[in-house]
């Protein structure tokens, strides 16, 4: 249990998500100068990357070459500027691309260091790692087909919300937060009888917040390798019109 208490804080501060990538998100843009074959860049992996970064008059500004290192970071953690949370997922090991960010995904109106307010960048950012995030985040479609593959799922909601609104046909119970917010000290040892850490398990909850804290806490703190979180829970399922049982 200390260990995953211990994680708490740390997860908290992981719970941005943003939007899918595409190839234009507001004025975000992507060009792929060479795609890679391993594994892909997705939502909580840890990545690794060679970059450099350019100004809009064409004046170098940064760039990791010299370093001799790539940089580090998870994707979803706020670490970066957005246009890069955005731009390098989709992305493969052994690929290029070039993203070209605009001033409200990158450094704003106050800009920062040799880059000047409202400036547009363009980097191009190659793929070096991908390490498998802790969790993986879904939405209501990767749900259902892992619901049909007899995948388990955890509703970790309280007595009063199952009742309120339903549940997924099929879902284990157990409140895993008090009204305060603190992990319930019986929440562990249920699920533990529930499913050994080598079995596959999707957590809800009722926006997808209080999952996506304990995901991590799970992963993190007590062995689970290979959780779901419903990124928007069960609001987004009912919300959308798929069944509930009462």
């Amino acid at each position: 249990m200390r260990a995953i208490e211990r994680t708490v804080l740390a997860i908290a501060a992981v719970l941005w998500a943003g939007a899918a990538l595409a190839d234009h998100i507001g004025e975000l843009r992507h060009r792929d100068i060479a795609v890679g074959t391993g594994a892909e860049a997705v939502m909580n992996a840890r990545v690794g990357v060679h970059y450099t970064g350019w100004l809009e008059d064409g004046k170098e500004f940064e760039s990791s070459r010299g370093l001799h290192s790539p940089l580090y970071f998870v994707i979803g953690s706020g670490e970066v500027i957005p246009g890069w949370e955005e731009g390098v997922k989709g992305m493969r090991e052994g690929g290029m691309r070039e993203l070209i960010i605009p001033p409200d995904m990158a450094y704003g109106t106050e800009g920062k260091g040799d880059i000047p307010a409202d400036s547009t960048l363009r980097f191009e950012v190659e793929l070096i790692s991908v390490e498998r995030p802790p969790f993986i985040d879904i939405g209501n479609v990767e749900l259902r087909r892992l619901l049909e593959d007899g995948v388990r799922i955890v509703d970790i909601r309280t007595a009063r919300q199952w009742t309120g609104t339903g549940t997924i046909r099929g879902s284990e119970r157990f409140t895993a937060f008090d009204e305060y917010g603190n992990l319930l000290p019986s929440f562990l040892p249920s699920l533990q009888a529930l499913a050994p850490p080598d079995e596959e398990l999707i957590l809800i909850s009722q926006w997808g917040r209080g999952s996506r804290l304990l995901a991590g806490m799970l992963a993190e703190g007590a062995g689970y390798g290979q959780i779901y979180n419903v990124t928007e829970g069960m609001g987004k399922w009912i919300a959308e019109g798929y069944p509930v049982s009462r």
